[in-house]
């Protein structure tokens, strides 16, 4: 089998069923393509857009809508081609250690993915950045009012356990995105460890072990095949994950690097922390907590000397 057929059940209040607005409805059919190839990309070569994706993007985002039922939730059945069809050209090349998604997958598996790892707040997941959690808002906030929930099964998904979007994930959402460190030029010297053409992707690893991923934006796959297992130099800007460890680098150069630049350059810059979420500080006071806790527990006939003297017994 080549394909996968995913449920996705559509809840609201007001238990449309069959019965859908076709206006939502349309938004939502619209919308999934894109937020599906932006969970490709991000599996894949760990970054949701880019400026000409290979064609087996959209290949493995080629969903079909093939049944329409539902009494109380609307329920879409969609037909998603397996990756280790659709994108058969990125399985070809043998890996010594697994970073594909298994062959099997599917582009909703990975969007799937996403949503559970937002729902355990997973600040060290390598599947979403900035982007791609801009669309999934942007998805959300157009068909929110309309359905209140939207819920995927699929091959790790089943009914009992599905991954689900609403306006509690779209809080951790909002709150992972404010954690992400902002992305930094980096000049930084490694040994090319590996070279993935159908990606336009390649890795290096550090003088202390590390090993990054790097994406290619500029530098040409075939030049610099010649310097694997050799130090080079990457120049370009380093993304980092929630957590602040590396999600990889956006790299425009690749050269040979000098002796003297692989001892000075071994190093990627620490992640610049953005600001804390005050939000994460503020915790509902209720009847035994807060001030509440402390009315009627205060005598209040003190004096201003017994108070301070107890101060500086306790400071």
């Amino acid at each position: 089998m080549d394909t996968f057929i995913h449920v996705i059940r559509l809840k609201s209040s007001h238990r449309f069923g069959r019965k859908a607005p076709p206006g939502p409805l349309g938004e939502l059919l619209c919308g999934l393509p894109r937020l599906v190839r932006a969970a490709i990309l991000m599996a894949i070569v760990k970054r949701s857009r880019l400026k000409n994706p290979p064609e087996w993007v959209s290949a493995a985002a080629d969903i079909r809508l093939v049944d329409y039922a539902g009494e109380e939730d609307t329920i879409l059945k969609l037909e998603a081609p397996q990756l280790g069809k659709a994108a058969s050209a990125l399985y070809t090349q043998k890996e010594f250690w697994p970073t594909l998604p298994a062959p099997e997958d599917t582009c909703m598996d990975l969007l799937a993915d996403i949503l559970n790892e937002l729902s355990v707040f997973d600040e060290d997941s390598e599947h979403f950045d900035r982007n791609l959690l801009h669309q999934l808002t942007t998805f959300y906030s157009r068909i929110q009012t309309t359905f209140e929930a939207i819920e995927i099964c699929g091959r790790r998904y089943p009914q009992q356990r599905p991954a689900r979007l609403d306006h509690h994930l779209l809080e951790a959402v909002h709150r992972i995105c404010a954690r992400i460190p902002e992305a930094q030029r980096v000049r930084v010297v490694g040994t090319l460890d590996m070279i993935r053409a159908s990606t336009r992707t390649c890795t290096i690893r550090l003088l202390h072990g590390q090993e990054v991923l790097c994406l290619l934006l500029q530098a040409d796959v075939q030049k610099i095949s010649t310097l694997l297992t050799q130090p080079v130099l990457v120049l370009g800007w380093v993304q980092y994950k929630p957590s602040g460890r590396v999600l990889r680098i956006d790299a425009e150069e690749i050269r040979p690097a000098q002796q003297d630049e692989i001892a000075f350059w071994s190093r990627l810059p620490s992640p610049r922390m953005s600001e804390a979420d005050l939000t994460t500080f503020r915790h509902p006071q209720g009847p035994r907590s807060g001030v509440a806790a402390l009315l009627g527990h205060w005598p209040g006939n003190e004096t201003d000397e017994e108070i301070n003297a107890w101060l500086r017994e306790i400071s």
